[in-house]
């Protein structure tokens, strides 16, 4: 069963934290516009987290010491708040897939929301967006630092 599947709300602080048996989290349609503080801080099994349409903000330490997290897609990501990454530790990259983007913007991003990830990080954008994104400050940093890397799609 997933545990997402009614809604629509926010996803609350602390709502998963720790749990050992979560591995994927399927977030359909407008049922959550926010995944709050801690949300899947520490979910040592969690692999994958995926949405479909609404603007997902991720708040403060939510994907922190995530150490299997490998894939995350909200494709209209509004913003990601700090430590929503920190310690990402697993051995494979984290690949972020924003590539289905609806809006035309990039979201913000603080400068310590990649805190202490040890593994590489690599964004998935829409081709038609990549220079906004290498453009932004924060995004830029995280790129020219080697923290992120961008791909793009078309």
């Amino acid at each position: 069963m997933n545990p997402l599947a009614s809604g629509p709300y926010i996803a609350t602080s602390n709502a998963f934290r720790s749990s050992t048996s979560l591995q994927e989290v399927l977030v359909p349609g407008s049922a959550v516009s926010a995944l709050g503080s801690y949300t899947f801080y520490a979910c040592s099994e969690l692999s994958s987290v995926k949405t479909n349409t609404n603007e997902i903000t991720i708040g403060t330490y939510c994907f922190g010491n995530c150490s299997n997290l490998k894939y995350v897609s909200i494709p209209n990501l509004k913003s990601i708040n700090t430590y929503a990454f920190t310690g990402h530790s697993s051995s494979k990259p984290l690949s972020l897939d924003f590539s289905a983007r609806t809006v035309d913007y990039v979201p913000p991003v603080q400068s310590n929301s990649f805190a202490n990830a040890v593994s590489s990080i690599v964004c998935i954008v829409p081709s038609k967006m990549e220079q906004q994104w290498r453009s932004t400050d924060v995004w830029s940093t995280f790129i020219d630092n080697n923290i992120v890397q961008l791909s793009s799609v078309v």
